[in-house]
């Protein structure tokens, strides 16, 4: 799968790339670590005829959300180095703002492969048991505080 969106403020093209095999596409792109390819999860390159054509790719089974923020502060540091942009640490509300609508892209291209680790698949037998019950509903505890979500947030 390949898709891709310009860079609004800056010059550019992002291309997310997934794949199962990165060979050929590291061959036609003649990347310096094509023989080391078969050991990487995502990377990020540049397109050696067009800098401004920018690849962040991932093997689609290792699709996660911190594979995805790793590249990403990849792509945000190739994305300045070619524009002359530095990156000042006292003064980064800029960058927290490109690099969330960077994250916002391209997780929205990725969905559907995060949707499949994230809800898992319910077997052919439990569906067929709920069809039956037309008031099948799940059960959620609110009283237990999630590790993620804390359902204590507004109290604070």
């Amino acid at each position: 799968m390949k898709s891709k969106f310009k860079l609004e403020i800056l010059r550019g093209t992002i291309n997310v790339v997934v794949k199962k095999d990165f060979t050929k596409l590291a061959k036609k792109h003649k990347l310096e670590f094509r023989d080391e390819i078969k050991y990487y999860d995502a990377f990020v390159f540049q397109n050696i005829k067009n800098r401004l054509d920018y690849y962040i790719c991932f093997e689609e089974k290792y699709i996660s959300f911190d594979t995805i923020s790793h590249e990403i502060e990849h792509l945000v540091n190739s994305i300045y180095i070619d524009h002359g942009i530095f990156h000042d640490s006292n003064n980064d509300e800029w960058s927290a703002y490109f690099t969330g609508w960077l994250t916002k892209k391209i997780t929205n291209i990725l969905k559907p492969y995060l949707m499949k680790k994230l809800i898992p698949k319910v077997s052919k037998e439990k569906r067929n048991s709920n069809s039956k019950n037309k008031e099948f509903k799940t059960k959620v505890d609110n009283s237990k505080s999630d590790p993620v979500i804390d359902n204590n947030l507004s109290e604070r």
